[in-house]
């Protein structure tokens, strides 16, 4: 990224808000309601792995774009134990 792209970024984004397109807000992930479609679209997850979702989405820092209207997750990421990125996902519909 160049110093002109990051300076831009810092404008647009100085209230530290990130625009997201019409009919879909940034969301708690409620760890009950999301963790099932979470743990369905993680391409590693296996048997048990339900409960290791729950814990990590109640535990560590998570973001969850949810549409308005049917108030279902459409994005969502997730941290690890040891802090990585353990599952970013969007789905094609």
């Amino acid at each position: 990224m160049t110093d002109a792209q990051k300076a831009q970024l810092v404008k647009d984004y100085a209230n530290d808000t990130i625009p997201l397109p019409e009919g879909y807000a940034f969301d708690e992930v409620n760890v009950e309601k999301d963790s099932e479609i979470i743990t369905q679209t993680w391409k590693h997850a296996g048997p048990g792995d339900l409960q290791s979702t729950k814990a990590k989405l109640k535990h560590f820092p998570s973001s969850l774009v949810r549409e308005k209207a049917s108030g279902k997750p459409i994005a969502w990421e997730m941290i690890d134990m040891s802090g990585l990125c353990n599952h970013l996902f969007t789905l094609p519909e």
